[in-house]
């Protein structure tokens, strides 16, 4: 099993370890917020520009970002991904017709 199956994401707080993302969910604000989120996530801290995001991301969101990111975490494995797509409304039971399903995309990477 590769280390990044056991490994948080980040971190809420000093409370809440975070194993997914959903950017409806995050309370970040703006799309640049959210950039600078994920490409920490996945990249990781690789200089004095990355690291001013992981602060500030800290201080003013609570958010405890790791240095090192997924990209480097996994670079050695090999994985199979598989897209999907699911409509949020039938995991809650709404009944709600097509047109108003909200779609969500979602890919998964299974170790080869």
């Amino acid at each position: 099993m590769v280390d990044f199956i056991k490994k948080k994401m980040y971190k809420l707080g000093n409370f809440e370890n975070v194993f997914s993302i959903d950017l409806e969910n995050e309370v970040l604000g703006s799309d640049d917020q959210k950039e600078d989120f994920i490409k920490i996530i996945l990249y990781g801290v690789k200089d004095e520009e990355d690291r001013k995001i992981k602060t500030k991301m800290q201080t003013n969101l609570g958010i405890i970002l790791y240095d090192e990111g997924i990209y480097d975490i996994i670079k050695r494995n090999t994985f199979v991904e598989k897209l999907g797509v699911y409509y949020q409304e039938e995991l809650q039971e709404l009944d709600t017709t097509d047109a108003n399903k909200t779609k969500k995309r979602v890919i998964t990477y299974i170790e080869a």
